[in-house]
């Protein structure tokens, strides 16, 4: 708060990531900002294992102790995931659907370069059901999707959808998806965005976090002249 004026804030979310990170004290922190996204990515005990990820009930009782408070939650599922059938990707929708999160988020899989999921040489057999199943699923429990993008090596050729109800759809998802808002960022291999008469500019940051430690007086001077006002050619 003492550096975000969160008066001047119009939307302040926070990327939850792993939850097996949640403790009481980040939990209460949490509980002031307008919007936090956590991230299941199926119910099946079985298919978490394989990618590493913790236990179903903990993201089940962190999403309803948020929603509790008033604070919008995004949850995401992953269709085509290993040793994820349909049925069971349709269990886990059905089971996050009835916990009532403002905003759910349907991922393709997006088989990553040198990944261990990579190497297991998944089919893309049954995702496009999930996907149009879920997509079913989902309006009929009055979501509504309101932004869609794509990435490489995804399963099926298919997108990531996010779904939103009660007009709870967040904002930044829709700015990034229209290129539309400047960006600050900060921290190693992060990339801000700057608008001026001719488009968007980007300006990324420097990948390995030990340099980026190093030279950060450098990079916070790039970063003031990327944003100071310039006249235009």
């Amino acid at each position: 708060d003492d550096i975000i004026p969160r008066q001047q804030v119009v939307e302040y979310t926070i990327e939850a990531g792993r939850i097996d990170t949640f403790s009481p004290e980040k939990i209460e922190l949490l509980e002031t900002v307008d919007r936090i996204c956590i991230n299941p990515q199926t119910f099946n005990q079985q298919v978490l294992q394989t990618v590493n990820r913790s236990n179903i009930q903990h993201a089940e009782d962190l999403i309803r102790h948020f929603e509790a408070r008033d604070v919008i939650v995004n949850s995401d599922l992953i269709a085509g995931l290993p040793g994820e059938s349909v049925a069971s990707f349709l269990r886990s929708l059905d089971r996050l659907i009835a916990m009532s999160p403002s905003n759910i988020t349907i991922h393709n899989l997006s088989q990553k370069r040198g990944s261990a999921l990579r190497q297991k040489n998944l089919s893309a057999s049954g995702v496009r059901d999930m996907l149009r199943q879920g997509y079913v699923a989902l309006r009929e429990a009055d979501y509504q999707p309101y932004y869609l993008y794509r990435q490489k090596n995804m399963l099926a050729n298919g997108e990531n959808v996010g779904y939103e109800k009660g007009n709870t759809p967040c904002i930044y998802n829709i700015r990034m998806m229209e290129d539309a808002h400047e960006i600050v960022s900060l921290g190693s291999n992060a990339v801000s965005k700057r608008l001026d008469a001719k488009g968007l500019k980007r300006i990324p940051s420097i990948k390995e976090t030990t340099l980026y430690l190093v030279e950060t007086d450098r990079r916070q001077k790039d970063m003031a002249d990327f944003f100071s006002p310039k006249e235009e050619a």
